[in-house]
């Protein structure tokens, strides 16, 4: 047994076999030592007690990194199914796949097991996996494909004749599709190996799903829908699931595919939705996400009215923004910034105007929350322009309703000097109101 001690820690350990003469060379299987910091080690192999020698030329310290791999499995072979065979026998053993091996022991000559291999496709980056079971150790296991020796293992004692184990990581290289010859061969010198199974596989990098969704930007009116197909691709073949983790409220996902209606309440957002692929693997790529936006504008139509506003108010976009919808004589753009109704005739902007006293006026107007009021005056129907209060602060030449209900506003003219300044010169005067809505 040859052990590896890296600072003083066992980190790893193998077994040696017969080479056939202090001349002849030959690896020991890849050794796992974990991972090493900058600086300075101490490395000891050491061979154990009760060895009758062993020579060591060198060794060499690879870095591997890490890397997302997935095995493809070739083939995979029962001992007891082989083609040919020599100095093997079959057993039954429990625990065995299919409940037999090959048993192979020295008896004049090598024993081995043959098996004649059909292979679809070319492959590269081929390894064997075999399954066996040995009650003295170490034994060496030659793999021969097409009478070519492409590896070998020791095997190690499993504790018996039904304990099995896999053998270490054997690489074989590239095999091209078509017929092949494969063969496990003990060294004459064995005290006897079961082979129960072999499979050959291949590693290769582990492709990533994606997920392909029809576009990256969809524009949505308010009561528009959309649905779209969410494929998911994996290159190698792994049934990826795909899952939606963010999107808006009331979307469905099912089958693949998503579906959304915009609401009112949705004008003016935009609505990240993110898709989530799994490849099951368990590897730092089997899970990527993609994404789209929906954008709900909020004046889809360029009519300076919200669209919100429209589909609560007509149910469609359609009505236009000069359009008398209710036929009040305000046009629907009008209704929508004083806040009333487009759809009842009885729902107007309209003031009202008390006289309380003879050089006091009160012109009383409706409020909704969000406008800005601001009064004007003039002095008879020749005067050439309004005026505003001398006074413009809210409360007195203007209000700010933020009330969230609905309410009502009284302006007072006293005629003093924050407001008209005097008595109207010919006995009467005109008020108007202008609201604005604000942002």
């Amino acid at each position: 047994m040859v052990t590896v001690r890296v600072d003083g820690i066992i980190t790893a350990c193998t077994y040696t076999v017969d080479t056939g003469g202090w001349d002849a060379y030959e690896f020991l299987p890849s050794l796992y030592l974990g991972a090493m910091t900058a600086g300075q080690h101490q490395i000891d192999i050491l061979v154990g007690g009760g060895t009758e020698g062993a020579e060591l030329d060198w060794f060499t310290l690879v870095s591997r990194p890490s890397r997302t791999r997935i095995a493809r499995s070739i083939i995979t072979r029962q001992a007891e199914s082989c083609d040919n065979q020599t100095n093997a026998t079959f057993c039954y053993r429990a625990n065995a796949v299919g409940g037999e091996t090959m048993h192979l022991e020295h008896t004049g000559g090598a024993a081995s097991v043959g098996f004649d291999l059909s292979v679809t496709g070319s492959w590269s980056n081929v390894y064997i996996r075999v399954r066996y079971a040995d009650d003295v150790g170490p034994n060496r296991i030659r793999v021969v494909v097409d009478d070519e020796v492409r590896a070998q293992f020791p095997s190690e004692t499993t504790g018996g004749w039904t304990n099995f184990r896999d053998s270490p990581v054997v690489y074989l290289g590239d095999l091209a599709s078509g017929s092949h010859s494969l063969q496990l061969i003990s060294d004459t010198n064995t005290w006897g190996v079961d082979i129960d199974e072999f499979e050959l596989y291949a590693l290769y990098d582990n492709r990533a799903p994606r997920i392909l969704i029809p576009s990256d930007l969809y524009i949505l009116p308010v009561g528009a829908g959309t649905s779209f197909v969410v494929n998911v691709v994996d290159d190698d073949g792994d049934p990826a699931v795909v899952s939606n983790t963010v999107a808006p409220a009331g979307s469905v996902f099912t089958g693949g595919v998503f579906s959304w209606s915009a609401t009112a309440d949705d004008e003016n957002t935009t609505n990240q939705v993110i898709f989530v692929a799994d490849d099951l693997r368990g590897l730092s790529n089997s899970v990527v996400s993609n994404a789209t936006l929906i954008v709900v504008p909020l004046d889809s139509d360029n009519d300076d009215m919200p669209d919100g506003w429209e589909w609560r108010s007509f149910g469609t976009l359609t009505n236009s923004s000069d359009g008398d919808s209710d036929e009040d004589g305000a046009a629907n753009y009008h209704e929508y910034v004083a806040g009333t109704d487009p759809t009842n005739p009885a729902s107007v902007f309209t003031a009202s105007l008390e006289n309380p006293t003879s050089d006091e006026h009160w012109i009383t107007i409706p409020t909704v929350s969000g406008r800005h009021y601001t009064i004007y005056f003039c002095d008879g129907l020749e005067a050439s322009a309004w005026s505003r209060f001398a006074n413009t602060n809210i409360g007195v030449g203007t209000w700010l309703e933020t009330n969230s209900s609905p309410s009502t506003y009284t302006f007072i003219d006293d005629e003093g000097p924050e407001t008209t300044g005097r008595a109207p010169p010919a006995g009467r005067r005109l008020y108007r109101v202008r609201v604005r809505k604000i942002d």
